[in-house]
């Protein structure tokens, strides 16, 4: 059904059908007149390819929580470019202000590095650059050393 058109009366089954299965990677909506919506389908193959993949770096709490946010902030955070790790394509610096009971979490920062696929992320890892940022990253978490998972993503989005 590559480049299918479906009326709009079959576009909600249909569209929900085809994303839940991983087989629909884009719809776009074309006006034939106001009342009259159709949309282009465009269907990926049969095979779902594997979601990008990223890297989630946990930072425990620092001893020092100033100097952890001067570091992150002013060195670190700038350090993850495109350049650094080739092939990344977002990065999410996240800052944790607690927990839901109003205590402090175990961890202070949770970066995510994502990337079109786990093969470009293990390339941009090991490369020379890649791993400089990784020393560096181990070396502000002053808390102890930060945790490093890597993680594919199923993305719901509403």
């Amino acid at each position: 059904m590559t480049g299918s058109v479906v009326s709009a009366g079959v576009r909600g089954v249909l569209i929900s059908h085809w994303m839940s299965r991983g087989r629909l990677k884009r719809a776009r909506a074309v006006y034939n007149s106001p009342l009259n919506v159709s949309w282009n389908l465009n269907q990926g193959e049969e095979e779902v390819e594997m979601a990008g993949a990223k890297v989630l770096v946990l930072y425990p709490y620092p001893n020092d929580v100033d100097t952890f946010e001067r570091l992150y902030t002013q060195e670190h955070a700038p350090m993850v470019t495109p350049e650094t790790f080739n092939g990344l394509t977002k990065f999410v610096a996240t800052k944790i202000i607690g927990t839901p009971d109003g205590g402090k979490g175990p961890y202070c920062r949770v970066a995510e590095l994502h990337f079109p696929s786990l093969a470009v992320l293990q390339a941009a890892a090991t490369s020379t650059s890649g791993q400089q940022a990784v020393a560096h990253a181990i070396s502000i978490s002053s808390g102890g050393k930060p945790i490093f998972m890597v993680a594919e993503e199923d993305i719901k989005t509403f």
